[in-house]
């Protein structure tokens, strides 16, 4: 019996594997559509290594997949070092995925191109696919590697901290770092509203209903109330 079991927990451990591996593709791609249709043609540096990586192939026309690859070396190391294992494995998965979808994958699929304060609709329909991808992927326990790694060490050890805040603090100084490249002040906004916009999606896909909201009744009557309310079901 003992054996059959471990058997069962083997099988059940790989289809774990291999379903997070298909899902962690899956949400790489979403986070590359965004990239690649919306952000990167508008000079929006959404923050992050993907942020850091669009501003360096704006000036040097160097593939912006092969740079998050190369900017994202580092970091992996970081994250053997100070995270396990597990989510590492599933981190390179996560930006090889990236890196190939950008580069290679997505390269034939139209792109949008702003015009006439269109730069908006980019960065929040970037932001919203941007921040889906990340949102799938640190579901199952995954990262598309650059700051999302910074993110993950600070949350394991300060996990009161929303992911989305964090991903917001560190994208929105990097944003702000565009301006010094592009010298253009709507570009740099466009991309606050593109990392806010992630933000949100991941802490919506992330967390969901873990949320809930707390008040507190002062009253003379406890039980009354207590039992009025649990007969409203709340």
């Amino acid at each position: 019996m003992t054996g059959k079991k471990q058997q069962s927990d083997r099988l059940q451990s790989v289809k774990r594997w291999v379903l997070d591996t298909l899902i962690i593709i899956f949400g790489a791609g979403i986070y590359a559509l965004g990239v690649h249709c919306f952000t990167a043609p508008n000079n929006i540096a959404p923050g992050g290594v993907t942020g850091i990586a669009t501003i360096i192939s704006y000036v040097t026309g160097a593939k912006l997949g092969t740079l998050i690859s190369v900017i994202n070396i580092p970091l992996l190391i970081a994250g053997f070092i100070l995270l396990n294992r597990k989510t590492m494995i599933k981190t390179l998965i996560g930006v090889a995925s990236l890196s190939l979808m950008t580069d290679y994958v997505l390269k034939d699929i139209p792109v949008y191109i702003a015009d006439n304060g269109g730069g908006i609709l980019a960065s929040i329909f970037g932001g919203l696919l941007m921040g889906a991808g990340l949102g799938i992927v640190y579901a199952r326990e995954g990262t598309t590697g650059g700051t999302d790694i910074i993110n993950k060490i600070i949350n394991r050890f300060k996990p009161e901290i929303k992911l989305g805040q964090i991903s917001f603090l560190i994208n929105a100084g990097v944003a702000l770092s565009g301006y010094f490249v592009y010298k253009n002040l709507d570009v740099v906004l466009y991309a606050i509203v593109s990392v806010f916009v992630q933000a949100k999606v991941i802490d919506m896909l992330v967390y969901g209903g873990l949320e809930g909201k707390f008040l507190m009744i002062f009253s003379e009557k406890p039980q009354e109330i207590a039992e009025r309310l649990l007969k409203q079901k709340r």
